[in-house]
C-alpha cells in the first residue's frame, strides 16, 4: 500500500483546496528564460561589498538567519555564538512530529491518526537528541499534550488537503540550495509538488505548513522559498506559501518577479547585517518584539520585551 493513494470521496474543504490552492488542470504560466540570471546577478551586485569582508569560504544563509538578521542583530550575534537557549520548546516538538506523520500518512495511508503520530514521535527520538532527552524529561502531561496537539495538526490537514497523487511528485522537507559566488542560500520546504520543466512552464508549488494563525512576515518566508527555488532550478515556482493548518488559510501563493526581487532586496540588506554584526565592524542593532520570547539573550539583553520567566509560561500555541 506505500505510496498509492486510498480513493474516496473528498470533503468541501479538500475540494476547495484541490481546485484554488492546488488549481490541478489549471494552465500553468511560463517563466522569462533569463529571471534566474537577472536575479543572481542582481543579489550579487548588492552583496559583493559585504561578501568581499567575509573571511571564510563562504557565507551560508538560511531562512531563520534571513529573519534573525532582518528583526534584530542581537538576537543574529547570540545564535552565532552559541549561547545556550533556554531549551527546546514543546512547540517545536509538536512541529516536527506533525510534519514526520504527514508524510508517513502519505506514503503509509489509511491507518489512524495516532498511528502516525506515536510512529512519527518514535523516529524524530530517534534521530535528535535534544526531542529525545525533552521526551524522556516530560511529565506525563506533557507528553500528553504533545500527542493530542500533534494529532490535531495531522488531523487538520488530512482534512484540509486531498491525498496527494503520486503523479504530483509530492516531495516532503526537499532541501534547495543556491550558490551565488560566496554565498549560499538555503530552504527546506516541507512540501513541494511538480517537478521543472524543460519547456520554462512554471509547475512547482512550495509549501511550508504552520501550526498557528498567518502573522506578518510569513509571504516574505513564502518568497525565500520561490527565490531558492528559481535559483535552484533557473526557473520560478509557479506557487509559494504559507499554510495555516490552525487556520485553514494561506499566504498570497502567486509568484511573480516582482515579488522576487523584492525578497531578493531583504537577502542583499541580511547579508549585509549578518557580515557587518558577525566581523564586528559595528555594535548590533536591537530590536524588541515578540521574537525575544524565543531569544537565548533575553534575561541580560537591554532591548527585551520579556522575561525569561514570561517565556517559561509560553504556551504551545506559537507557530513552529
Amino acid at each position: 500500500m506505500t505510496g498509492q493513494t486510498i480513493k474516496r470521496a473528498l470533503t468541501p474543504r479538500q475540494i476547495k483546496t484541490l481546485n484554488e490552492l492546488l488549481a490541478i488542470g489549471v494552465e500553468r504560466p511560463f517563466c522569462l528564460p533569463d529571471l534566474a540570471d537577472r536575479l543572481e546577478s542582481y543579489i550579487l551586485a548588492g552583496t559583493s561589498e559585504a561578501v568581499s569582508a567575509w573571511t571564510e569560504r563562504s557565507l551560508y544563509l538560511t531562512k531563520s538567519q534571513l529573519f534573525t538578521a532582518l528583526r534584530c542583530e542581537g538576537q543574529l550575534l547570540s545564535d552565532a555564538s552559541n549561547v545556550k537557549a533556554p531549551g527546546l520548546h514543546q512547540a517545536t516538538v509538536v512541529g516536527v512530529a506533525a510534519h514526520r506523520a504527514i508524510q508517513l500518512a502519505h506514503t503509509h495511508p489509511g491507518k489512524p491518526v495516532m498511528d502516525y503520530v506515536r510512529e512519527a514521535l518514535a523516529g524524530a527520538r530517534s534521530v535528535d537528541e535534544k526531542i529525545d532527552r525533552w521526551w524522556t524529561e516530560a511529565s506525563s502531561g506533557q507528553q500528553s499534550d504533545v500527542l493530542s496537539q500533534t494529532h490535531s495538526r495531522v488531523t487538520a490537514f488530512m482534512d484540509d488537503w486531498p491525498p496527494l497523487e503520486e503523479a504530483w511528485s509530492p516531495r516532503f522537507e526537499e532541501p534547495l540550495v543556491a550558490k551565488i559566488g560566496k554565498l549560499t542560500l538555503s530552504s527546506r520546504a516541507d512540501l513541494i509538488i511538480g517537478r521543472p520543466r524543460a519547456d520554462l512552464r512554471q509547475t512547482l508549488l512550495l509549501v511550508d505548513l504552520k501550526s498557528g494563525a498567518l502573522r506578518d512576515g510569513h509571504e516574505d518566508e513564502a518568497m525565500f522559498y520561490a527565490l531558492v527555488a528559481t535559483l535552484r532550478h533557473r526557473v520560478a515556482p509557479w506557487r509559494s506559501t504559507i499554510y495555516s493548518l490552525a487556520e485553514g488559510s494561506y499566504t498570497e501563493p502567486e509568484v511573480t518577479e516582482e515579488r522576487l526581487f523584492a525578497i531578493a532586496d531583504k537577502v542583499i540588506e541580511a547579508t549585509k547585517s549578518i557580515v557587518e554584526t558577525l566581523t564586528e565592524s559595528r555594535l548590533p542593532s536591537l530590536l524588541a518584539g515578540d521574537h525575544c520570547r524565543w531569544c537565548p539573550i533575553q534575561a541580560t539583553c537591554p532591548a527585551s520585551a520579556f522575561k525569561a520567566e514570561e517565556t517559561e509560561q509560553m504556551t504551545s500555541s506559537q507557530a513552529v
